[in-house]
């Protein structure tokens, strides 16, 4: 079996405008890897950053959202560099 997991804490800045609303930020992470078949298991640990920014749609209580996310990690090359596209709902 594989897993992975991640973990980010990031800080945005809403720019202050009226209907789609523009963000910008960034922040770190923490991923973890493990491969466990009958003959081998291993796991990998590594922190990186964020750079993030995205749209905000709406202004009432549920706000759909488009993120565009890098993240560099900063260990050995057991993790690449990834570019992550998100969407969802805020509430």
């Amino acid at each position: 079996s594989v897993d992975f997991y991640e973990f980010n804490g990031n800080l945005i800045y809403n720019v202050p405008t009226g209907g789609v609303r523009p963000y910008f930020g960034g922040g770190v992470g923490v991923a973890k890897e493990s491969l466990d078949t009958d003959f081998f298991s291993d796991s990998a640990t590594e922190t990186g950053w964020n750079i993030l920014g995205g749209l905000k749609f709406g202004s009432g209580g549920i706000n759909p959202f488009a993120e565009v996310r890098y993240v560099i990690y900063t260990g050995d090359e057991t993790f690449n560099n990834r570019f992550v596209a998100s969407f969802g709902i805020l509430f």
